[in-house]
């Protein structure tokens, strides 16, 4: 994880945090995981959905604390 902090005028600050694209799969494709245990859709069993049909389900923004895990 690289973080780059830029100043800007006055106090304020830009924080540029990169992360790994590895990382970052990993966790969405764990986090996807999880949600299939808890998600429920007609057609199909509990924990047997397709991550393809999940992905279309379910919005990225359902994933913030993943997110906010990566951040710390």
């Amino acid at each position: 994880m690289k973080f780059d902090i830029e100043e800007l005028e006055g106090l304020k600050r830009k924080i540029n945090i990169t992360i790994p694209e590895e990382v970052v799969t990993k966790r969405v494709n764990d986090a996807y995981k999880v949600m299939n245990r808890q998600v429920k859709i007609p057609g199909f069993r509990p924990g047997k959905i397709p991550q393809k049909i999940l992905e279309k389900q379910i919005p990225m923004q359902s994933f913030s604390e993943m997110f906010q895990e990566l951040m710390q």
